[in-house]
């Protein structure tokens, strides 16, 4: 699938993570932002929490669109995170659309549905399946955040390359920090990364009344379910996600 990558690299520690919206995407620009110059990171006074993608230390100075732009990149590490795809986009619809509502300021945005679920996931399948027919330029908002992840990271032609972490396991943390070890991160470095690993960003929605509300429409409606799972099937398939019920009403 042709589509628009986002590639952040580390040389000190020959590591490429690729990054994917609505997927600890934030946090993970900022840490690799941190290992690709950990000197000018500490000295800017900035916290993974702080470095906004923004206004982020790094832009356009580990950042890449395609692996091939990458030098060498066959011979480093590469890694992505991944997440529930029913979390997922429970959590970018309660963010986007119902917490920062950024179809306020432009129109199109949420697919012009504003807060109404059943609109946005009618539009989002049809860019979908369009896209999937006949791949178009021009990716937009709503497109980047919620479009499957199995799209992403080139993954039809490297899975095989990748270490996937899911963030949602039940050994997320301990498993993106010994990696970060095994590249040789030390252990000032993995101390720095670890104490903001459960801080919770701005963009955050796993405790909130409006994400618990969306969450349980989406599980009870078979209309909405059982589109959602159409939508993100491969994503279910290739990273090891259970697909849920779907309700008998």
């Amino acid at each position: 699938m042709k589509y628009k990558q986002l590639y952040r690299t580390s040389r000190p520690n020959n590591l490429v993570a690729c990054v994917i919206e609505k997927t600890f995407s934030t946090f993970l620009t900022a840490i690799m932002c941190f290992l690709h110059d950990q000197k000018a990171f500490r000295e800017s006074n900035r916290t993974l929490e702080s470095d906004i993608y923004g206004e982020r230390l790094c832009k356009d100075k580990n950042e890449f669109t395609e692996l091939k732009k990458i030098e060498k990149w066959q011979k480093m590490s590469i890694f992505a995170v991944v997440r529930n795809p029913v979390d997922r986009f429970v959590s970018g619809f309660t963010d986007k659309c119902l917490r920062e509502k950024v179809w306020r300021k432009y129109k199109s945005r949420c697919a012009s549905c504003r807060t109404n679920l059943t609109c946005f996931v009618d539009k989002m399948y049809d860019r979908m399946m369009k896209f999937a027919k006949n791949p178009y330029k021009g990716i937009d908002f709503d497109d980047s955040h919620f479009f499957p992840q199995s799209w992403r990271c080139e993954f039809s032609s490297h899975l095989v390359k990748y270490q996937i972490l899911q963030l949602d396991g039940p050994n997320f943390t301990d498993q993106i920090l010994g990696l970060l070890e095994e590249r040789g991160v030390e252990s000032d470095g993995i101390q720095f990364i670890n104490a903001s690993l459960h801080y919770r960003t701005p963009h955050s929605t796993q405790d909130s009344v409006e994400r618990a509300t969306v969450e349980e429409t989406v599980l009870n409606s078979p209309y909405l379910l059982r589109k959602i799972l159409q939508m993100y099937y491969f994503d279910f398939l290739l990273f090891g996600y259970r697909l849920p019920d779907i309700p008998v009403v």
